[in-house]
């Protein structure tokens, strides 16, 4: 089982309606945050977890596998994922250009998620969507999510 979360940037007082339509204007390109690119958070997240590797995407291979370009190939994987070893069912993130996705599997702690979630939401300053439980949690100065 996993649990999906959406980290971007909000206004304070968004809701969560207007917060799920942005993340799908997001997503979809439609808008993009020029305030911060979330593939700049990825090192953070490696420096906190050294379990954490780089997804490596090969766009040769993949645009002979597809019948198209390398530069076709990397304009659609202009992401970066960052995963566990294959043998531990870490939590996956995905940065892309304005938003970071995370699918937490049983890999990774509530303790250790909270931990990231936090110190990439510090990095950002991105509010995390939990699209699961219909709530937007936000850094508090306390630096823990609520």
């Amino acid at each position: 089982m996993s649990l999906d979360l959406y980290l971007f940037r909000l206004e304070p007082n968004t809701d969560f309606d207007a917060a799920s339509t942005l993340l799908d204007d997001l997503a979809a390109k439609r808008v993009v945050d020029p305030s911060f690119d979330a593939r700049e958070a990825v090192d953070a997240l490696l420096r906190l977890e050294p379990r954490y590797r780089r997804v490596a995407v090969d766009p040769a291979s993949l645009a002979r596998l597809r019948g198209v370009s390398e530069d076709a190939v990397r304009r659609e994987f202009d992401f970066v994922s960052v995963d566990g070893p294959p043998a531990v069912p870490l939590a996956q993130f995905t940065f892309s250009r304005s938003y970071i996705s995370v699918s937490w599997y049983s890999g990774t702690t509530e303790a250790e998620l909270e931990r990231y979630l936090e110190e990439l939401c510090r990095i950002t300053g991105y509010a995390a969507l939990d699209p699961q439980s219909g709530q937007i949690l936000r850094l508090q100065a306390n630096g823990r999510l609520a």
